[in-house]
């Protein structure tokens, strides 16, 4: 299991982007006081091969690792301050026509998502 203070002078590789999943873990390493070294990738592709080449750890969505994981490149190890969990929004205005292209793809959105949370979403 890792420990939030076990990330202490480590190098971590994250999303650039402003993401929940990233916000709560650096909430968390804030309240430990637990400084490390953080690189920001614009591509969870591109943080990846860096963690397959051994430049850093990283925090990411099951989801974005499942394949290697399941070929074992990668290994998904338990956090001490458990599983951090997020919601996924899909936001449309009331009134806006909805396409049948964009209900479609919204459907799809939908299906695709409630098979990786394990349960269906509300629509």
């Amino acid at each position: 299991m890792v420990r939030t203070e076990d990330l202490k002078r480590q190098t971590l590789l994250l999303p650039k982007h402003d993401c929940s999943y990233k916000m709560v873990f650096e909430q968390i390493l804030s309240a430990k006081k637990v400084r490390a070294t953080v690189i920001e990738y614009n591509s969870i592709e591109a943080i990846k091969q860096c963690v397959l080449r051994g430049l850093g750890i990283t925090l990411l969505p099951e989801s974005a690792l499942q394949a290697e994981i399941e070929q074992k490149r990668l290994l998904s190890l338990p956090f001490s301050e458990g599983p951090l969990e997020t919601a996924i929004l899909m936001i449309w205005h009331k009134d806006k026509w909805i396409s049948p292209a964009l209900k479609c793809f919204m459907d799809a959105a939908r299906t695709l998502i409630g098979k990786l949370a394990g349960s269906p979403l509300r629509g």
